[in-house]
């Protein structure tokens, strides 16, 4: 974007209000810039951290009107706006100010509701912000917490300690840096290099500034080794997980290979059994290999065959005269 364009910009932001046609002349003027997407979102954020609370109001109000008239064909500025927004809700909320919060609100409802940042974009902005909305929110997505990740005796969650230094830690960053970019916006020419060597800058500003970056850069670092480990036990999750349906599949195979071999010796002893049942009946010495054969049967085996020879009989006996008549003639 051209210097003249950004200081045309500047100046149409500064002189903002929420009155609806200053919101739609900056916005449709903005229209026919919005290729300079980056350019465009990082001016309007500099002007709402330099603003007053009122004035912050309109420019996010600008925000939505801009983003609410370029769906079509204009992604890259929304996804631009979405990055900041999380720092820019978390701001603009701070001061616990009750027009302020419901219009934030209503906001938030309207560009869930509409998919404005796809179905899980408010969602998500809620969870980085902690913002407490009014009511609750209608549409594709009503839940601000993510699924549960489990393993044998583990468990992540959006509420786990992990994701709460996290979300922590990416709070304190987006503050911090705020705060480094009020002081650049503030002190330009004494933090100019000209400036520093020939020691006219304030000392005491030049002293904030870079403990701030410190600050900021240690931070950082602490984020990134809470993602490792994040990252890593979400790994172990998912190593579980898989094991665990491992060993269900390799389970049910031993199982099905289990009853295929029982099945098998059961039909083989089936047909043992038949065989030699139809030996002893053709055979003439029938008693004798009977005879031969119980000795080789355990006494408590002797006694289940006795058993059950005994129960034959009773069963037999039972019968009436004439059923006894009937059942020979049926074998007749």
């Amino acid at each position: 974007m051209k210097q003249e364009i950004q200081k045309k910009l500047k100046a149409s932001l500064q002189k903002l209000d929420s009155s609806k046609q200053s919101i739609e002349t900056v916005s449709n003027w903005l229209k026919f810039y919005k290729h300079d997407f980056k350019a465009i979102v990082s001016i309007w954020y500099e002007e709402f951290c330099a603003a007053n609370a009122e004035r912050r109001l309109a420019l996010v109000y600008l925000c939505n009107d801009i983003i609410q008239n370029n769906r079509k064909d204009g992604m890259n500025l929304i996804g631009e706006f979405y990055e900041y927004l999380p720092r820019v809700v978390t701001q603009i909320t701070k001061g616990g100010n009750t027009k302020i919060h419901q219009s934030v609100s209503r906001l938030l409802k309207i560009w869930h509701q509409r998919r404005i940042f796809g179905s899980k974009g408010i969602p998500l902005l809620l969870q980085q912000t902690q913002f407490a909305l009014d009511g609750v929110l209608e549409g594709p997505t009503s839940t601000t917490t993510s699924p549960e990740v489990k393993g044998k005796g583990k468990e992540t969650t959006a509420d786990s300690s992990e994701i709460k230094e996290i979300r922590g830690l990416s709070a304190q960053i987006g503050r911090t840096e705020d705060e480094i970019r009020r002081i650049e916006m503030q002190n330009k020419e004494s933090l100019s290099t000209s400036a520093i060597m020939s020691g006219s800058s304030d000392q005491k500003m030049l002293k904030k500034y870079q403990t701030k970056i410190w600050d900021c850069i240690q931070n950082q670092r602490t984020l990134l080794s809470a993602l490792e480990s994040w990252k890593k036990k979400i790994e172990e999750s998912i190593s579980d997980k898989e094991n665990s349906v491992k060993q269900i599949k390799k389970d049910l195979l031993a199982r099905k290979d289990k009853m295929a071999s029982e099945s098998s010796s059961k039909v083989e002893e089936e047909s043992a059994s038949a065989l030699i049942a139809q030996k002893l009946f053709s055979s003439q010495n029938a008693a004798e290999l009977l005879k031969n054969a119980l000795k080789t049967m355990s006494n408590q085996d002797k006694l289940k065959i006795s058993a059950q020879i005994q129960q034959q009989e009773n069963n037999t006996h039972s019968h009436s005269p004439s059923e006894q008549a009937a059942k020979r003639a049926r074998m007749g």
